[in-house]
This record gives structure tokens, C-alpha cells and sequence, in this order.
């Protein structure tokens, strides 16, 4: 196996892992985000439900690149 080719492997063997533990740091900060906006208000905002389902929508984008990822791994 060429140079180039082990280095590639390198990459997308540890990209799910990476990718994962990003995912995993995106939908803690969406519910940091979300416990603060709700507790600095009386009343829950405007905007809230955009911001929780933003926080959701990257927290899902990541996991399934991750799976992508670990898919073409296993290939």
C-alpha cells in the first residue's frame, strides 16, 4: 500500500471518533444554550424552539457523517 493511501486510512479510521465526540460537545452546548436562555426569562422565548431544534439539526448532521464515515471504514 502506497504512502498516501495509509495516510488516508489513518484519517477516516479516526474521523467517526472525532466526528462522534464533536457531535457529542454540540448537543451538550445546545442544552447550555437552552437551560440559560430559559433561565435568564420568566417566560420561554421566542426564539426557542428555533434554537433547540438548530442545536438538535447539527447534533444529527454530525452523527450521520460520523456513520458515513465508519460505513466507508468498514467497505
Amino acid at each position: 500500500m502506497s504512502k498516501s493511501k495509509k495516510i488516508w486510512l489513518g484519517i477516516f479510521t479516526f474521523s467517526p471518533l472525532i466526528v462522534t465526540i464533536l457531535a457529542i460537545i454540540a448537543f451538550m452546548g445546545t442544552f447550555i444554550t437552552v437551560i440559560a436562555t430559559a433561565s435568564s426569562q420568566q417566560n420561554p422565548p421566542d426564539g426557542f424552539p428555533e434554537l433547540f431544534i438548530g442545536g438538535f439539526f447539527t447534533f444529527f448532521i454530525l452523527i450521520l457523517l460520523a456513520s458515513l464515515a465508519d460505513l466507508g471504514i468498514t467497505i
